[in-house]
C-alpha cells in the first residue's frame, strides 16, 4: 500500500538548496543540495556545467546529492562517472550522501561498492531499488526511506551497521543470502509486500522490534548469531523460520496473525514466540 504523498513542506532543508521552481505555494522549491561551486543541484545544473562536474569525478569519490531528484538518465550518468573501469567495472563510491533524494527510475546500485558511509536516510525510490550484491564497507542508512517498488538487497554485504529503522517497503523486500556483519537495525519497518530473508546471515545483533510484516515473511535457513529481538513485531501473513538457526539471546513477544512455520529450526538459547 503506497503511502499518501504529503504536500510540499514550507521548511527549507538544512543544506544550501537549489530552490528551482519555488512558488508561493511551495516557497522552498527544489531541495537538491548545491553542486560544489554552483548554486543549483545536479538535476538543475546547466548541461555544460554538469558535464564538467561529472568529468571531474573518479571511482571512489565522495559525493553529496542530498534532496536531489534523479531521472534515469541523470542517475546513470552519475554512476558511470564513478565506475572502476580499471578492475571490476562496477561503481565505487566513497561517502555517498543521498539523504532525502528521490529516484524516479530504477536505482541500479547492483554490485556497487560503498567504501564510506552510504546515507539514504529519508530517500524515496519510486521504482526498484536494486542493491543486489552491493558491498557496504561503512555505515549504511536507509532510515525513514520509502521503497515504492521492490527493495532488492540479495547477497548484499553490510560490514558495519545497517540502519533501516522506520523504512517502508510497499513491494517485495529481498534480502536473500544478505550478510549483516554489523548490527542490523530494522525496528519499526513496514513491509507491505513479501519479505524474504532466506539464508541471510546476521552475525551481530538483529533488531526487528515493532516491525510489521503484512504479507509472507520468510527467514528460512537464516542464521542469527547474536542478540536477536522481535519484540512487538507483527506477522500478519505467513511467517517461515524453517531451518533457521538462532544462537543469540531469546526472541520474545511476537504476534502471529498468519500461519507460523517452524520446521526443523535450531535454537541454541530459549526462544519464546
Amino acid at each position: 500500500m503506497t503511502q499518501p504523498v504529503p504536500g510540499p513542506s514550507t521548511a527549507p532543508p538544512s543544506w544550501p538548496h537549489c530552490g528551482h521552481g519555488a512558488t508561493a505555494g511551495d516557497p522552498v522549491g527544489c531541495r537538491g543540495v548545491h553542486v560544489p561551486r554552483h548554486t543549483s543541484c545536479l538535476a538543475h545544473l546547466g548541461e555544460a556545467e554538469r558535464k564538467v562536474y561529472l568529468a571531474g569525478l573518479a571511482s571512489g569519490a565522495d559525493i553529496d546529492h542530498r534532496g536531489t531528484t534523479f531521472s534515469d538518465r541523470l542517475f546513470h550518468s552519475l554512476l558511470d562517472a564513478l565506475r572502476d573501469y580499471r578492475t571490476t567495472g562496477h561503481p565505487r563510491l566513497g561517502t555517498a550522501r543521498f539523504e532525502s533524494a528521490v529516484f524516479e527510475g530504477t536505482a541500479w546500485f547492483e554490485e556497487a561498492i560503498f567504501t564510506g558511509p552510504a546515507l539514504f536516510t529519508s530517500a524515496t525510490f519510486r521504482h526498484e531499488a536494486a542493491f543486489h550484491a552491493a558491498a557496504f564497507e561503512d555505515t549504511a542508512s536507509f532510515e525513514d526511506a520509502l521503497f515504492e517498488g521492490h527493495a532488492v538487497f540479495q547477497e548484499a554485504v553490510f560490514e558495519s551497521t545497517a540502519h533501516f529503522t522506520s523504512a517502508t517497503v510497499d513491494s517485495k523486500a529481498v534480502f536473500v543470502r544478505a550478510a549483516f556483519d554489523g548490527p542490523a537495525e530494522l525496528t519499526s519497518v513496514i513491509f507491505n509486500g513479501i519479505a524474504w530473508f532466506e539464508k541471510a546471515a546476521f552475525r551481530d545483533s538483529a533488531r526487528f522490534e515493532e516491525t510489521t510484516f503484512r504479507a509472507t515473511a520468510s527467514f528460512a535457513e537464516a542464521v542469527f548469531e547474536r542478540d536477536t529481538r522481535f519484540g512487538a513485531a507483527a506477522f500478519q501473513g505467513h511467517a517461515r523460520f524453517d531451518g533457521a538457526t538462532l544462537q543469540g539471546a531469546p526472541v520474545t513477544a511476537v504476534a502471529f496473525e498468519g500461519y507460523p512455520g517452524f520446521e526443523a529450526p535450531t535454537f541454541q538459547h530459549a526462544a519464546h514466540f
